[in-house]
């Protein structure tokens, strides 16, 4: 990459600076996070489909082997990641002038990172042995790595400048193309590695379409970038890379092993409740992804604004979980019927999953603040702890009590994992959370479950959506979410 470096003394046309807006930054935040909770659940509901496709015509076991290569398709995005995408986004937000060339240093980076990620991909499904047409699947696979890398590019962009309302719309798209494929081919007998051949064009089409978004801002290019340049990036990396992927192989830690201990049915199992769950952790996320990057503009000069980001995140997140916890308890024989006849005996699992979002939303919104703190070694030592009892507890449970025991231990981890975080911020930043709303929203959340449960029967669609509607008529009485705080939220202005 001796060739990067090449400059030209050609004028560049004017482009916007990169960097969270200025104005009503309170205004672009809930924007931001509202495209993230609306955006990526509707994206979730299209990736349901699918699973349910796939589950409905082809049956348990081929529908396990699809969410392994998932799996492990997710492992090797994040080693095309690597923590480099987040760093961009702290330093962006600290220098947008700097915006332009930090983004194509990035670009330069997934140059490099994509034959590691592709290489990893590989080794891992052949060191699992898996059957040969999963590891056919696996070589589609690296093909949706190149289209992806280019999509991170774009993340970084559009999570800088809290516009990521633009990548939502771009997988959607995305997934939507992926639903006709996969109809497409289910009608001519479709295997694992065409499934996977679907899987490669719909990323082709989210770059495509972020391309498309971002480029008045950014197009995509490596010039003026050294090896200095990337060498900084990777170093500066390293830790939250690390993390990141402890923290990857942590959440795929559960079907990995449970294809070794059990059957592929079992996997199809956890996989389809972890379906459900998947939609509300990724809207955590977003409130989380949302708050980093106001995080880092705020800290450490704006001490009141820091605090003031973490605290409504944190009621946020915890009144999001509680409707999704009242919703899953209530309805989880219905809804893993709803993914697939074969897959009601997950209604269990699906619970014990569910609970663990609450300490998600814990650990997911205020986790990312630890790398505006500059406390990355502390949170990798505190997810390979959690890595390393969370194997523990599975080799112990997990004979026993199977697909159940590996989500009670995830269960334990998770709640041990979320305290542990609160620490580090509050060592880290000397702020605390307000459990008021919080346990207004837990309390709201079991109430709300249980009394819909009286109501109806464990399978009648009723008794979701009367859990939902009970818990969202409380949490507004109980004034755990203010109608005039939201309209305080949009009409405040930026101090």
């Amino acid at each position: 990459m001796s060739a990067p470096s090449i400059h030209t003394a050609a004028a560049e046309p004017e482009r916007k600076s990169i960097g969270i807006p200025s104005g009503n930054l309170l205004r672009s935040g809930f924007r931001n996070a509202a495209a993230h909770f609306a955006g990526r659940n509707l994206i979730s509901l299209a990736r349901l489909v699918v699973a349910s496709t796939i589950a409905r015509v082809y049956g348990a076991e081929v529908f396990g082997q699809y969410s392994l290569l998932i799996v492990m398709l997710a492992i090797a995005e994040w080693l095309l990641d690597f923590g480099t995408s987040d760093i961009a986004v702290r330093e962006i937000n600290r220098s947008p002038e700097r915006g332009v060339q930090l983004l194509r240093a990035l670009a330069a980076t997934k140059l490099i990172q994509i034959g590691v990620a592709s290489a990893g991909l590989v080794t891992l499904v052949a060191a699992m042995r898996y059957p040969a047409e999963m590891f056919q699947g696996a070589l589609f696979g690296v093909g949706s790595l190149v289209f992806f890398a280019g999509t991170l590019v774009y993340h970084t962009l559009f999570k800088a400048s809290l516009t990521i309302e633009r990548e939502v719309v771009a997988e959607f798209v995305s997934v939507l193309l992926m639903i006709a494929l996969v109809w497409t081919v289910v009608d001519r007998g479709a295997t694992i590695p065409a499934l996977m051949a679907c899987h490669m064009v719909s990323r082709a089409a989210f770059f495509a379409v972020c391309y498309l978004l971002g480029r008045a801002r950014f197009s995509l290019s490596v010039r003026g970038v050294s090896w200095p340049d990337v060498r900084s990036g990777l170093r500066s990396a390293s830790a939250l890379g690390m993390i990141g992927l402890v923290v990857i192989v942590y959440e795929s830690m559960d079907v990995l092993l449970l294809s070794t201990m059990a059957s592929l049915t079992d996997v199809a199992y956890y996989s389809g409740a972890q379906r459900y769950i998947s939609p509300f952790v990724v809207a955590l996320t977003g409130i989380g992804s949302t708050l980093y990057p106001m995080a880092a503009a705020f800290w450490p000069h704006s001490m009141d604004e820091f605090q003031q980001s973490c605290q409504r995140a944190t009621d946020m997140v915890f009144v999001i979980a509680g409707l999704a916890v009242c919703t899953i308890f209530a309805g989880a024989e219905f809804l893993m019927t709803l993914l697939g006849p074969g897959l009601a005996s997950g209604a269990t699992i699906l619970r014990v999953l569910a609970a663990l979002l609450f300490f998600k939303a814990i650990t997911n919104t205020t986790g990312p603040v630890l790398y505006v703190l500059d406390a990355q070694n502390a949170a990798l030592r505190m997810v390979i702890g959690a890595l390393t009892l969370k194997a523990a507890l599975i080799a112990l449970l997990a004979p026993k009590f199977g697909s159940l025991g590996v989500a009670g231990s995830a269960l334990i981890v998770d709640c041990a994992s979320a305290g542990f975080t609160l620490y580090l911020v509050r060592k880290g930043s000397g702020f605390r959370v307000n459990w008021s709303i919080p346990i207004k929203a837990v309390a709201i959340t079991f109430v709300s479950a249980w009394s819909a449960s009286l109501l109806f029967a464990p399978a009648n669609p009723a008794a979701p959506a009367a859990a939902a509607l009970l818990f969202t008529a409380l949490i507004l009485a109980t004034g755990a979410v203010r109608i005039s705080e939201i309209q305080w939220l949009r009409g405040a202005k930026q101090s």
